[in-house]
């Protein structure tokens, strides 16, 4: 019952994958859980893409780019002193 909650992506990602290491879950199995405990706004901005990603390794890698998007969108609207709408 992983959940990256406010971790980074990257912390999210290194927890989950010390915690599989030796299951037996096998691909689609892994890209469930792996989206299961995604933080909800990545979980539903992953879900408006057009083409989803089909291995772990692809969900992990979109993951990232989209939660350092998100991170860096909060900031400079934190720096700019506007709301963040995300």
């Amino acid at each position: 019952m992983l959940e990256q909650r406010s971790r980074i992506c990257d912390k999210y990602m290194q927890i989950f994958k010390k915690t599989v290491r030796g299951s037996s879950y096998e691909e689609r199995p892994l890209v469930e859980e792996f989206k299961r405990g995604l933080n909800g706004n990545i979980r539903r901005r992953l879900a408006e893409v057009e083409s989803l990603p089909s291995t772990i390794t692809e969900w992990q890698e979109r993951m990232v780019k989209l939660d350092h998007s998100i991170r860096q969108s909060r900031a400079k609207e934190r720096v700019l002193g506007g709301k963040v709408v995300v």
